[in-house]
């Protein structure tokens, strides 16, 4: 799907340049660029773009399945690396420690209150 995909985009772009080039002005010698020279570049970059999508992929699908099976093991999202040292999760877990003990010290002041009625 994907190898289709680009070799559809690499044909439309060397369509394209062609009719692009048909269409303008002569170029300069000092402008003059092979439309053929171009698609060649625009494909390599597109084979180049598509090469890192799949090693990014990888890289996730690999993380992925490592943490389904430590999460598999412990039944803790905690003790997967990636959470564990993620700075967001670490910020929500300080948040949560402070918003607990805030809780303790109001049940602390009001049950007393409630319990004195």
């Amino acid at each position: 799907m994907k190898r289709t995909l680009t070799t559809t985009i690499a044909a439309v772009l060397v369509a394209g340049c062609t009719v692009l080039a048909q269409q303008s002005s002569p170029p300069t010698d000092a402008k003059r660029a092979e439309p053929a020279t171009e698609a060649a570049i625009t494909l390599e970059s597109l084979l180049k773009d598509r090469d890192t999508a799949r090693y990014r992929e990888n890289i996730a699908v690999t993380a992925a399945n490592h943490a389904m099976q430590i999460y598999g093991k412990t039944k803790e999202y905690g003790t997967i690396p990636d959470v564990a040292t993620d700075k967001g999760v670490a910020k929500i877990r300080r948040d949560l420690v402070l918003a607990e003990g805030e809780l303790a010290e109001l049940l602390t002041r009001y049950i007393c209150l409630i319990v004195s009625f």
